[in-house]
């Protein structure tokens, strides 16, 4: 088309300001190639289809008798480079099957996994990228922001098959570009979720069907919204951002002389935010408690309005905390 429509946020009131700027053919497929030399990658050290780091993981290694001996790759850990033997055996009387690593064949990384381009036109991309600075609709991003860490999505990953994923993966990096996101789905019909550091077991990230929502949907990346705000040493309250994973939170936290108290399992990827979205436990329960005896405050923006969780807000709805649950069910 000769006319293509553009977006403007305003600063004010968030309302959405249209423009027309003609542009010729040309103009456009420059400007697509420019919006996809802006995306970004998640965590690009982290492994596709896998948990952990990419320069990290366990390999299995003859010994000098033909016996195998399991060792870590890399050097982030203490235990990297170590030789493990008494591994292989100790599964293998656990599940009482015998482990012929000759027989197994490796699975290393993605096999056949299948993907719809990005469903979103390219005049609503312009607008995409209006709102944010960073944004991306390559295959790789958008496949990790569609899936979490259960069996289910493993296998999906790692034997093939085709699953929905994202059309578009956004970084907001301030409230502004939140709201203006929000308000932009209801005006276009955009379907927006959250995203922390995608280590749910839950499916909390899997994108539905196009048959239960055929809506183009965007995934809300939160880590550039990751700093910690202030720290309150008298009162021991810190104001931090939803997006800083755990090992940032407990690295800066540890700077100033203070532990924040929760350390689960996903801890190197985990954010804040998804900490509380899925009500997480960790292994310091018993002394600091469950995420939710350590959050103070949250508020959550939402389609109808801020959602206020704590002190209470002129403009916005306060909430009451939720009955701790997993998946519906609960504890």
């Amino acid at each position: 088309p000769d006319t293509l429509l553009l977006a403007a946020i305003s600063r004010n009131n968030s309302s959405l300001l249209q423009k027309e700027q003609k542009l010729d053919a040309e103009t456009i497929n420059n400007r697509n190639e420019q919006l996809i030399d802006r995306s970004i990658q998640h965590n690009e050290h982290e492994e596709l289809g896998m948990w952990g780091f990419k320069d990290s993981r366990f390999q299995v290694r003859p010994d000098k008798h033909r016996q195998p001996v399991v060792v870590m790759s890399g050097n982030r850990y203490s235990i990297s480079k170590k030789r493990i033997k008494s591994l292989i055996p100790f599964i293998e009387s656990e599940i009482d099957i015998p482990i012929d690593l000759m027989k197994q064949p490796p699975l290393d990384g993605i096999v056949g996994f299948q993907i719809d381009d990005c469903a979103i036109e390219q005049e609503k991309l312009e607008i995409v990228g209006t709102i944010v600075s960073k944004f991306s609709i390559s295959s790789s991003t958008r496949m990790r922001h569609g899936a979490g860490y259960s069996q289910q999505e493993a296998c999906q990953f790692r034997l093939g098959g085709r699953v929905r994923v994202p059309d578009v993966v956004v970084w907001p990096e301030n409230e502004i570009e939140i709201r203006s996101l929000i308000e932009c789905s209801q005006i276009f019909s955009w379907n927006l979720i959250p995203h922390g550091g995608g280590t749910n077991v839950t499916q909390a990230t899997k994108c539905p069907s196009l048959e239960a929502d055929p809506r183009p949907i965007i995934s809300v990346d939160m880590t550039c919204m990751n700093a910690v705000l202030w720290v309150n040493e008298e009162d021991g309250i810190a104001h931090i951002q939803a997006g800083i994973t755990g090992r940032d939170l407990v690295s800066e936290m540890k700077r100033r002389g203070y532990t924040i108290g929760h350390e689960p399992d996903s801890l190197e990827f985990s954010t804040l935010g998804g900490w509380i979205a899925t009500k997480a436990s960790g292994m310091k329960r018993s002394r600091y408690g469950n995420i939710e005896d350590i959050v103070l405050d949250i508020r959550v923006i939402g389609s109808v309005g801020d959602l206020w969780n704590g002190e209470k807000n002129s403009t916005a709805t306060v909430i009451s905390p939720p009955e701790r649950e997993s998946r519906g069910i609960p504890l």
